[in-house]
């Protein structure tokens, strides 16, 4: 560790020699990180945090901050470019975050000696409360909805399961005598993971009449072994690596959208979100 230090302070010396302000850039610290932090294989971060920090990393931090020098880089000039941006509040408190982690990146290296981002003010709270369905706008919904899908609503509405964590059951988690769903693992962008948190693994109460809506829905699926996905159709890509060899749970499709059609024909206005009522509740980062 001493000897990695010395690497470290002869690298920046020799950088900012001849000048008197830091001659590191941003894409410099953010390549820097991505090397050292988000390499595929690491336990530190799941995979979703990865790809998450690559994606804001390429979209927004790299095209405005990366030919800056991190001195050049002032709290005043990152709050307002911030505030502009077309996106929601909670992403903008994503990318300070992330801004923030590369600075503390840079300074953990001994690259640099301070984090601006610290005086950058961002809220992340909604501009306005979400439209969430009432128990009847559900029943509604459900009785216009294909059996799989009907079965993914009531789970996601009655549990308050993630959508991720929705398409990470296996039968062999359900309990149908004791009444529980063990939940053990989540699928994020094709990727078989552990959950997203401790709290999130601990057993959800199933309530009989859910436990009838499985078990209608493993009479009609192809897949009803106690290793396939509950939520699966039959895999026709050579490079599935989910781990389930003749079932493929559904994880390029979002957790059932309220069609326009279907939506229309159940009284519900289009966006409406579906309530989490029990349980883990998801704190959304998008």
């Amino acid at each position: 560790m001493p000897r990695q230090r010395e690497v470290a302070t002869a690298v920046v010396g020799h950088i900012n020699a001849g000048s008197s302000g830091c001659k590191i850039n941003v894409e410099q610290i953010c390549e820097h990180f991505e090397q050292r932090e988000l390499r595929s294989g690491d336990s530190f971060r799941s995979f979703a945090t990865v790809k998450t920090y690559r994606g804001y990393i390429r979209k927004w931090v790299k095209p405005r901050w990366g030919s800056r020098y991190l001195d050049e880089v002032k709290a005043v000039d990152v709050e307002p470019w911030l505030r502009r941006l077309p996106i929601a509040r909670s992403s903008r408190a994503k990318i300070r975050s992330i801004l923030s982690i590369l600075f503390n990146h840079a300074c953990r290296y001994e690259l640099f000696d301070r984090n601006p981002m610290r005086y950058v003010r961002q809220g992340a709270k909604r501009r306005s409360a979400p439209n969430v369905l009432t128990a009847a706008e559900i029943k509604a919904l459900v009785d216009h909805l294909p059996l799989r899908e009907r079965t993914l609503v009531l789970l996601a509405a009655a549990t308050g399961l993630m959508q991720s964590e929705l398409f990470g059951l296996k039968w062999r988690d359900v309990d149908f005598k004791r009444g529980e769903l063990s939940v053990i693992r989540s699928i994020v962008f094709g990727v078989v993971g552990r959950c997203k948190t401790e709290s999130s693994q601990k057993p959800v109460p199933l309530h009989p009449l859910l436990g009838e809506a499985l078990l209608d829905w493993r009479k009609t699926c192809k897949f009803t072994g106690a290793d396939d996905w509950i939520f699966a159709v039959e895999c026709t890509r050579a490079d599935d690596h989910t781990g389930a060899p003749r079932s493929f749970a559904t994880t390029s499709a979002p957790l059932p959208r309220l069609s326009i059609s279907r939506s229309a024909s159940a009284g519900i206005p289009s966006g409406t979100r579906i309530p989490r009522s029990l349980g883990a509740s998801e704190q959304s980062s998008k």
